[in-house]
């Protein structure tokens, strides 16, 4: 494959890290492989011990403490997401600490989940989160859908819009705003879920080409960490996106 020099990966984050210089060793897409599945595990891992730590307050009822945890873990991944986003080559040690924060946030979400609408609510998502996984790589890697600088700035206009919803709700909900037409499974809640879950969905693309882009321009190893966060906070997105979508879809009144 050609290696075109002056095509540049247009992400504000990388304007002064020198990331168009080669590297001796350069990213490769194993090397991401690798490094989203460790991080992927340090995030199961994490909501599983959440799981099993908080299951019987769960099914207790005592939820205060639990839930002003997980207001403070939103807070925290968004600050370290946005952290490792501008800081690309913090992404290796604040990486594993996103990880295990997000464990603990999606064990709650599960757990609340299924005490909610039944234990069947966190395997259907999980099955159809690696579904979409799988078929986006597929999709991207024979072709059939193809990215360029157009898709990517239409799926950036969109995660910038979805953002700022959720931005904007979450903080709404301390005045008092009504959340419960995000989970009501109303048509409107259903809509909304599956307009989010294709966003989140798309991007994969978007973090399929960027890794392309990265191999293409042999930036150093270290990114690979940027790269790996980058797959990982996707994914995370797209679980939470369909969980929520398997409940307005299956819940009970």
């Amino acid at each position: 494959m050609k290696n075109d020099s002056k095509k540049k990966v247009k992400n504000p984050a990388f304007r002064n890290e020198g990331l168009y210089e080669p590297s001796s060793t350069p990213v490769t897409r194993g090397g991401v492989v690798t490094k989203t599945m460790m991080l992927l595990f340090v995030v199961i891992a994490s909501a599983m011990v959440t799981g099993v730590m908080l299951w019987d307050n769960f099914a207790e009822g005592s939820k205060g403490n639990m839930m002003t945890m997980a207001i403070v873990a939103i807070v925290l991944t968004l600050v370290l997401a946005l952290t490792i986003i501008f800081k690309p080559k913090l992404a290796k040690p604040l990486g594993f600490i996103y990880a295990v924060v997000e464990g603990y946030l999606l064990g709650v979400i599960s757990m609340a989940a299924m005490q909610i609408d039944g234990g069947h609510v966190v395997p259907t998502a999980l099955f159809v989160t690696l579904a979409i996984v799988l078929a986006t790589n597929i999709l991207y890697t024979t072709g059939i859908v193809k990215v360029n600088e157009k898709f990517m700035s239409i799926i950036f206009m969109m995660t910038a819009g979805a953002f700022f919803f959720y931005l904007f709700i979450f903080i709404a909900g301390f005045f008092g705003l009504d959340k419960s037409f995000l989970f009501d499974g109303s048509p409107l809640a259903i809509g909304i879920g599956l307009l989010m879950l294709i966003i989140a969905s798309l991007n994969l693309f978007a973090d399929y080409y960027l890794i392309d882009q990265f191999v293409r321009e042999k930036a150093d190893k270290e990114y690979e960490w940027y790269l790996a966060f980058g797959v990982v906070l996707t994914v995370v997105w797209i679980y939470i996106e369909v969980l929520r979508l398997v409940q307005n879809l299956t819940g009970n009144d």
